[in-house]
């Protein structure tokens, strides 16, 4: 149970997956404290019975959902109030209207998804958010929607921060870790390669196999090179190169790109890590 999903704990990458984040703080916050009585997450985003202090399920992550679906769809706060007590009081109750209420243009068999969500009985709202998914999948197959609509739109949106992120990725893999500090280099060179492999898309990415104290990562694209971590410190570490970049985007025909320097991501954290 995240207890916390909120539109600033959702991220959609480059590559158009949509992020949850957060679950290691619930985790963490569940050791130090207990189920009942506490209050955690921002008050507009929790549910009646978070709001209440009661015990919760996935079931409170699923009204949570909805609440962010409601604003999407209607570009206004669901829940408001001068104060605190006041914004809690209106979460409890959950009186909620339909989102076409505000935005004509949503269909009534979304505005059943919606409310259903954000039923205030627990009885009446999907039980869990496989369920939820399922049918806003259903709602959303007349539409023919492709997901590299969304890859294009993200990517479109922040398309200077996209390229100048590529170029980090490039520079990341064109780099040859010295032997002095290889090892503890090593991990930050898979990060890197992990970066990477969340810039290309779907059923391209590498796929990483541990044997040993040998980390190799395999792909698909011929113009990938293994990732191989030496055995022991003295042994020289291999970076993954390749000859186009990341999703075949050639270095010089990115928009105002240059030969990678020694000021992207991995001059940095190296030079913070060797010291």
């Amino acid at each position: 149970v995240n207890r916390d999903v909120s539109p600033s704990n959702v991220r959609i990458g480059y590559n158009g997956e949509v992020k949850l984040l957060d679950f290691g703080i619930a985790q963490a916050m569940l050791k130090f404290t207990s189920e009942i009585g506490v209050l955690k997450g921002k008050f507009s985003y929790m549910s009646p019975e978070q709001i209440r202090g009661m015990p919760v399920d996935s079931r409170t992550d699923v009204f949570s959902t909805g609440i962010i679906l409601h604003e999407m769809l209607t570009t206004e706060k669901l829940f408001r109030g001068d104060t605190e007590f006041q914004l809690m009081e209106r979460v409890r109750k959950a009186e909620v209207l339909a989102p076409s209420k505000f935005n004509r243009r949503v269909p009534p068999a979304l505005d059943k998804v919606v409310l259903k969500a954000l039923s205030r009985d627990l009885a009446d709202r999907y039980q869990n958010a496989h369920e939820l998914q399922q049918d806003l999948y259903e709602f959303l197959t007349p539409y023919k929607f492709d997901p590299k609509e969304l890859v294009e739109q993200v990517r479109g949106l922040f398309r200077a921060d996209y390229t100048r992120e590529v170029e980090e990725v490039i520079a990341c893999q064109q780099v040859s870790a010295g032997t002095e500090n290889g090892v503890r280099e090593g991990s930050l060179v898979l990060q890197a390669a992990a970066l990477a492999a969340a810039a290309i898309p779907a059923g391209s990415a590498p796929m990483t196999a541990l044997q040993g104290s040998t980390v190799q990562a395999v792909g698909r694209d011929e113009n990938t090179a293994p990732v191989s971590i030496a055995n022991s410190p003295s042994e020289e570490m291999q970076v993954p190169t390749t000859r186009t970049g990341v999703e075949g985007i050639e270095p010089s025909s990115m928009s105002g790109h240059h030969s990678p320097s020694k000021s992207g991501i991995w001059a940095r954290l190296r030079g913070r890590f060797s010291k």
